[in-house]
């Protein structure tokens, strides 16, 4: 979900993105089953139509396919990006 506010500073558009799953990997050697639940809440600031900053917090529990055995590991994320269009 996400809206988008005119504000006398540039667009604004805070935004939230559940993800989840359930099931094998079937692109993974021997198709493991993983399970996933992360939650994503960010902001978007468009400053001028070329220039976007964006802040975005990610809480996330997933199973690590990378060794055996597989365990569940959960973590939280802050990522900043800025974009320049040209």
């Amino acid at each position: 979900a996400m809206y988008r506010w005119h504000s006398p500073l540039g667009f604004v558009m805070p935004f939230v993105r559940w993800q989840t799953f359930e099931g094998a990997m079937k692109f993974e050697r021997n198709a493991p089953f993983t399970s996933v639940d992360e939650t994503e809440l960010g902001v978007e600031w468009q400053i001028v139509p070329e220039v976007e900053l964006t802040a975005m917090y990610v809480m996330s529990d997933r199973t690590n396919i990378l060794v055996a055995p597989y365990e569940q590991v959960d973590g939280d994320l802050m990522r900043f990006q800025l974009q320049w269009n040209y």
